[in-house]
């Protein structure tokens, strides 16, 4: 949202790219504040200017320029003073090697020619590189008409509707790099530097690895020593609840085997972070008079899950199976099925 400080008032649009880890997370981080405390066209979060700094850019390119930007349509009114300050805006926020202007030949009409000669002096001027880039919505030009009626439908329209907003035409299409060096044969770095964007982008994510949020300890304790201390302890409470001190003590110890040997495979598969967090916030709903369910599914045949009180449900005299929920021979996330009252399950989410 730049409208603070320009008189454009729609949101400006910049493509973004991660050079690297600390750039994906600063792009979560701005995404996040987006969605959260930033304003909204229709159902759209934008990022508020503030938001964008060298810190919360560190790690990321930026393309600016191309079509439907604020800057294109100061390049096409030539427009310097005002280039200059949009110019000067990304400078302050991106450092100099990390911002690329576009360049896009979209057809060969006057008016995109003259926009690709000042985007192209402007970045002389401001010592800045120029990338080649499409404004793609489909993968074929045959597409295009498709891609309409898509819009059409989208929009409310008919294709023989003549005051619809013709927005796109049959030359954003998915071009190879032939086609890409003769559009722009005479600005050849151009080209070369999409290459050179390209290899400067390294992130690795471990996309099937587990992410949770650390969950607050008592110091000098850990997730894993946590965990067995409250799943002792509300089993305790649990058999005690029971009536349990009347039966024998190999029936009692069937319980606490049961629970060491699930304690022990959920540490192992590194999720006893997970049986904290869902333990907390269905506490935290039964203290609040947030009806919860009793548990259902797989998780119902966990005794940690019932020593949590994530379940009401003793496994042991139905022979459930631990298994079925967590089994280190099948690593995937745990998953408890957890009822609550429509009434007050927004304030659970929130």
């Amino acid at each position: 949202d730049i409208s603070s400080k320009f008189s454009y008032k729609k949101p400006e649009k910049i493509t973004v790219l991660c050079e690297n880890l600390t750039g994906y997370k600063n792009l979560i981080q701005l995404i996040s504040d987006a969605y959260i405390s930033g304003k909204r066209v229709g159902s759209v979060p934008v990022i508020n200017l503030q938001s964008l700094n060298k810190k919360s850019c560190e790690g990321l390119l930026a393309l600016i320029g191309g079509k439907g930007s604020y800057l294109n349509l100061l390049l096409e009114s030539q427009d310097n003073n005002s280039i200059r300050e949009v110019i000067k805006l990304w400078q302050d926020i991106f450092v100099q090697d990390t911002l690329f202007l576009v360049l896009q030949k979209l057809s060969e009409d006057d008016i995109s020619l003259l926009v690709i000669h000042e985007t192209v002096n402007c970045a002389i001027k401001n010592d800045l590189a120029v990338v080649a880039t499409q404004s793609v919505c489909f993968l074929e030009q045959k597409d295009f008409d498709a891609h309409e009626i898509r819009v059409c439908v989208s929009e409310g329209y008919t294709l023989e509707d003549k005051n619809r907003n013709q927005s796109y035409d049959q030359h954003q299409f998915f071009c190879d790099a032939n086609y890409m060096h003769k559009l722009f044969s005479n600005i050849k770095v151009a080209v070369d530097n999409t290459v050179l964007i390209a290899k400067r982008c390294n992130v690795e994510l471990d996309l099937w690895v587990p992410s949770l949020p650390s969950f607050p300890v008592p110091k000098g304790s850990t997730e894993a020593d946590y965990l067995r201390v409250l799943s002792r302890k509300g089993l305790d409470e649990r058999l005690k609840k029971n009536n349990f001190d009347a039966k024998t003590a190999e029936d009692k110890e069937k319980y606490y085997a049961r629970l060491e040997e699930e304690l022990d495979v959920i540490i192992k598969m590194g999720f006893p972070g997970y049986f904290l967090i869902v333990a907390d916030f269905i506490a935290w709903s039964r203290e609040n008079n947030i009806p919860v369910g009793p548990g259902r599914g797989s998780g119902a045949g966990s005794i940690v899950a019932y020593a949590l009180k994530i379940t009401d449900i003793d496994p042991i005299p139905y022979d459930l199976l631990f298994e079925r929920f967590l089994n280190p021979e099948r690593v995937s996330m745990p998953d408890f099925d957890v009822d609550f009252c429509v009434d007050g399950r927004d304030r659970v989410i929130e």
